[in-house]
């Protein structure tokens, strides 16, 4: 009896050993390449290592790495620990070869390294990102090939404080903010060109320039705070700006259209109107303290 317990035991170890997946860094080899290609990664930079099944590009537990002179196009849904473009000088990642609409999903951190680009392909299709970590872009980091038609929209969904950072400024299409109690920080100047939306009781701070040509939405319990830069609003025809569970440094309306404020505005700096700018506001009650400069050359209803 002791005789067969020990071996029951040993083969439940033996099973549960063959189910362990180990998470593996993969880098690209070659230039030109589809991402699915598989024999195109490998476990050295240098090759010679293993490369990886198809599983491996789809269960979120290994991280890939563009090199320097590589570009890579994504021709598949991926779901990958932590993607990282470049290694300094170079790198590209394309995502969409095709009108079929790609998922990215990563679970930790999206880099993009000097010199390093990361964009959209030629392409009918809104692609969609998630990522669970911070985005650092010290690249080219452009989510949008063509308005509306060839781009990808991205959702932050990370709960441990994920960061927009780096020393370039991103690109986004729509971006979603959606990190939970934790909240988020935008320590980066910031170009939304599409919705910008923050929700899931989500408390985003920035101290940083930030503009948005889409709608401008922070859904209740969740709260936006800045405490420097200016927020832009430039859509040239409409836009919807919800500014409850809002504070602005400064904020401007630029370029022209008719802008729909909700609610009132609390800001502590500059407050500016643009030529050719109309913000209709609902005879709203805002807040405008500590020496705000009112610019309006527009028309403010």
């Amino acid at each position: 009896m002791k005789f067969f317990s020990t071996r029951f035991i040993f083969i439940f170890f033996a099973l549960s050993f063959c189910n362990f997946t180990f998470a593996a860094t993969y880098y690209s080899q070659a230039n030109n390449q589809l991402f699915s290609t598989l024999s195109n990664w490998n476990t050295n930079s240098g090759g010679g290592g293993s490369n990886p099944v198809a599983a491996d590009l789809t269960d979120g537990t290994n991280t890939f790495i563009i090199q320097n002179g590589h570009t890579i196009t994504l021709d598949q849904d991926i779901s990958v620990a932590v993607l990282t473009i470049g290694a300094g000088a170079s790198g590209t990642l394309t995502i969409g070869n095709s009108t079929t609409a790609r998922t990215v999903t990563i679970a930790g951190n999206l880099s993009v390294l000097a010199g390093a680009n990361l964009n959209v392909g030629a392409f009918n299709a809104v692609h969609t990102l998630t990522v669970g970590g911070n985005i650092s872009n010290a690249g080219t980091f452009n989510l949008v090939n063509t308005a509306v038609t060839r781009v990808c929209n991205t959702t932050m969904n990370g709960t441990g404080f994920p960061t927009i950072t780096g020393t370039s400024t991103p690109i986004f299409n729509d971006l979603t903010i959606s990190a939970g109690s934790a909240g988020a920080d935008i320590t980066r100047t910031t170009t939304v060109t599409g919705n910008f939306l923050v929700t899931n009781s989500t408390p985003v701070t920035t101290a940083q320039n930030l503009t948005v040509t889409g709608s401008f939405t922070v859904n209740t319990g969740s709260t936006f705070t800045a405490s420097g830069g200016t927020v832009t609003f430039n859509n040239a025809t409409s836009q919807t700006i919800d500014v409850n569970n809002t504070s602005f440094v400064g904020i401007a309306f630029t370029v022209g259209g008719t802008k729909t404020i909700v609610g009132g505005i609390t800001a502590t700096g500059a407050f500016t109107v643009g030529a050719g700018v109309t913000v209709n506001d609902a005879s709203a009650a805002h807040t405008l303290t500590g020496g705000t400069t009112m610019n309006n050359i527009g028309v403010l209803n």
